[in-house]
């Protein structure tokens, strides 16, 4: 019973953060934020994971729209990003964004709300990833 209480306080305060971070500003701290938030949560890391990258590409985004390429953009975001990332190398933080990229991809495709049904943390998912999002529908379709 306490654990049950535990976790419905903890996915409340999860959620409310995340809602709050949704209409921030994209700063590289924010998504450093996100990003060691996805490390150290297990059961929320999915949802971690899919806002880390939401606001990376958000932040990319905004830099591409003030005119620069958009291979640019990314390389300024991830440099950003990276000088605050010091524990961090870059093949793995390159792996992080990709394992985080198949998770936003699956979820924007089956829901959002899906990643509560989820149990197991994101580097054990996305490790095991198809890319083929159909196969995930056709598993996803009873829930």
């Amino acid at each position: 019973l306490k654990q049950q209480l535990l976790t419905s306080i903890l996915t409340f305060i999860t959620s409310e953060w995340l809602q709050v971070q949704e209409s921030s500003s994209v700063t590289a701290e924010s998504i450093v934020y996100v990003f060691y938030k996805a490390i150290k949560s297990r059961q929320e890391g999915i949802l971690y994971w899919y806002y880390f990258i939401k606001k990376y590409d958000k932040k990319i985004d905004e830099i591409v729209i003030s005119g620069v390429k958009r291979k640019t953009a990314t390389s300024i975001v991830y440099q950003e990003i990276k000088q605050l990332l010091l524990d961090i190398t870059d093949m793995n933080l390159r792996q992080k964004i990709l394992r985080a990229r198949k998770l936003y991809k699956l979820f924007n495709t089956l829901g959002i709300g899906k990643i509560k049904l989820v149990s197991h943390s994101a580097d054990a998912n996305s490790s095991q990833l198809p890319t083929n999002s159909k196969y995930y529908r056709s598993c996803y379709k009873k829930l």
